[in-house]
Order: structure tokens, then C-alpha cells, then sequence
């Protein structure tokens, strides 16, 4: 009985000692602690703020966790240290030189002026009575528009670019708008040419027009030949229509169909024995006028066909071409 006992004495130090081994060696384990809650126990080969933790675990196989998985880092005898990325250096704010706006390369600006009273629109947005500044335009193209008070408007594409101020200045539409209001008062030099020896003539017109009506009156001297000289006395009626010219400011178009109506007097002087003579006829002048006018000066063209009622010396059926300038006031 004695003799077994002192056989288990040495063989429970044997186990105690090894239980005391074990223990301090897993006391000397780094731990890696995770935030789902479970921990990693072995020995850290790495520890990187960016790349996370390597560890090699007790059966020797090497283990690699995320940074962003780590919640806590123990090693064996040390504090523990937490993995996290380095904080964000933050830039301090640029700082513009003192009473020096700061503009955006892709930002500029549009200064719109006007003729005449009216109201600006950019883009399908009323901006406000002309002048007209547009701030924090946006580079590249923009549709500028004016509506001016007395009627009609012009628009324009304006390019923006960036840190730059666009100009733009639109004039108002020219209207038939005269001294006397819609009521124009024409009056115009005419040179002309007419066939069948009524040959040069030289004369004028004045008359006056509203809203497309025209009513004047009428005088042409031609020279004629062999003597005889015709002087055409009349009135002409007629009625047309005005083309504004939208890219030429205070230009413009009339296109004016006219019937001209009157006496055509005939004279010829004595010649080789024959005594003076005259005559005189009523004449029909179916024709029309193109005239261009820039503001109230007037250029223009009128061809017709000049046909008297009754025959007579001198009385033949003729082509009139006429030129005039003059002006509607």
C-alpha cells in the first residue's frame, strides 16, 4: 500500500507542471479580437492600419483578417490597440484675395442691352426691364431674347464663356410708325424711261400711306422725239405690304402693287412747216413699286405699262420703267 502511493506523487507533479506550462503559454498568445464578436488567439506576424491583421494561429496555419473586421488587437503582456484607418487630413480652405470675386472656369456672365424699352428674356426666363445683367451664367450658348414695349422683339445666340461677360445689344424692329403715327407722308424724285419715243422722263410723286394703303399723286415729263413731249398729270392708288429685315436693323422691304390713272398731254412744236399742236388723253397705268428703305429714305423701282383711252398724235401704248429716291416721313 505504501509503495503505490509514492508512485502517484510524481506523476500528478508531472500533470500540474504541464497544466502550468500550457497556461502560460496561452497567457503569452496575442488575441485578436473581431466586431462580429469572436476573437482570433495566436501570435500577430502583421498589423497594418489599411490592410488589417495577420496572425498565426496555435496549429500553424496563418490567418488574415480585414481592417475593417478588427475591433481589437491584445498582445500577450502589452495594452491593447485598436486598428483604424489614419485620420483624413483635412486641406484648409483657399482664400481668395481680398475684393477678388472667385468665378468657376465654367461659370460667366451676360450684360444685354437695348434700343429701346423692353423686357429681357434669357432661355425662356424673364430677367427683368433692359439693361440686363445675367449672373452665374452657365459657359456655352444662350438664347437672348427682347420684347420691346412698343411691339415686336429680337433675339440673339449669345456664346458664354467661363470668367467672361457676353455683350449683346439688340435693336428694336422698325414699324411703320411716322410723324403722324401709322400715317406716312411719301414723297419721292422719279427718273424714268418709257418706249415708243416717250423716251427719258424726269418727275415726282407724293402721296400718303396707312396700313398698307397708298394714295398719291403723280407728275412725269417725257422728252419724247421728233418734237413731241408728253407730260403725264395723274393720281396712282395701290396697296402693299412691308418685310422687316430681322438681321439688319432699320432696314426694310415694301412691296407695293399700283394702278396710276390720269391726262397724258401731248404738245408738238412747229417743225418743217407744220404748225404747234397738242393733244391730250386719259391714261390707265397698271404697274407696281419695290422699294427698299433704310429708316426714312427710300430706293426704288417701279416698272408699269402706260396705256392711253383715244388715239391721237403721240398717243402709243408704252413700257414705263421708273426709278425713284425719296422719303417717308
Amino acid at each position: 500500500m505504501t509503495m503505490r502511493r509514492v508512485h502517484r506523487i510524481p506523476c500528478l507533479l508531472a500533470v500540474a507542471s504541464l497544466m502550468l506550462a500550457v497556461t502560460a503559454h496561452a497567457a503569452d498568445d496575442d488575441i485578436v479580437l473581431l466586431k462580429n464578436g469572436g476573437r482570433l488567439r495566436g501570435s500577430v506576424v502583421e498589423e497594418d492600419p489599411q490592410k488589417g491583421v495577420r496572425i498565426k494561429l496555435a496549429d500553424g496555419t496563418l490567418r488574415a483578417v480585414a481592417a475593417s473586421d478588427v475591433k481589437e488587437v491584445q498582445y500577450g503582456g502589452k495594452p491593447a490597440t485598436v486598428v483604424a484607418p489614419p485620420p483624413a487630413v483635412v486641406a484648409p480652405p483657399l482664400l481668395a484675395a481680398p475684393f477678388a470675386p472667385v468665378m468657376s472656369p465654367a461659370i460667366g456672365s451676360i450684360h444685354v442691352e437695348a434700343s429701346a424699352p423692353g423686357r429681357v428674356i434669357v432661355d425662356g426666363g424673364v430677367v427683368g426691364p433692359a439693361p440686363a445683367d445675367v449672373q452665374a451664367a452657365a459657359a456655352g450658348r444662350h438664347k437672348v431674347r427682347v420684347e420691346f414695349d412698343a411691339g415686336g422683339s429680337r433675339q440673339e445666340i449669345v456664346l458664354v464663356q467661363g470668367g467672361q461677360t457676353a455683350q449683346v445689344r439688340l435693336e428694336a424692329p422698325i414699324r411703320d410708325t411716322f410723324l403722324l403715327g401709322p400715317l406716312g407722308i411719301e414723297a419721292a424724285l422719279k427718273l424714268g424711261y418709257g418706249s415708243n419715243d416717250y423716251k427719258f422722263g424726269v418727275g415726282g410723286r407724293a402721296g400718303l400711306s396707312i396700313y398698307g394703303l397708298y394714295g398719291g399723286f403723280s407728275v412725269v415729263h417725257f422728252l419724247g422725239t421728233e418734237g413731241i413731249s408728253t407730260t403725264t398729270i395723274g393720281g396712282e392708288v395701290g396697296y402693299g405690304f412691308t418685310i422687316h429685315i430681322a438681321d439688319a436693323p432699320g432696314w426694310a422691304v415694301i412691296i407695293r402693287p399700283l394702278l396710276g390713272f390720269g391726262t397724258a398731254n401731248y404738245a408738238a412744236g412747229a417743225v418743217d412747216g407744220f404748225s404747234a399742236a397738242s393733244a391730250s388723253s386719259f391714261f390707265l397705268q397698271p404697274g407696281g413699286l419695290i422699294q427698299v428703305r433704310y429708316r426714312f429714305v427710300n430706293f426704288g423701282v417701279a416698272p408699269s405699262a402706260f396705256i392711253p383711252t383715244s388715239e391721237g398724235f403721240g398717243s402709243a401704248n408704252a413700257f414705263v420703267f421708273n426709278g425713284e429716291v425719296g422719303v417717308t416721313l
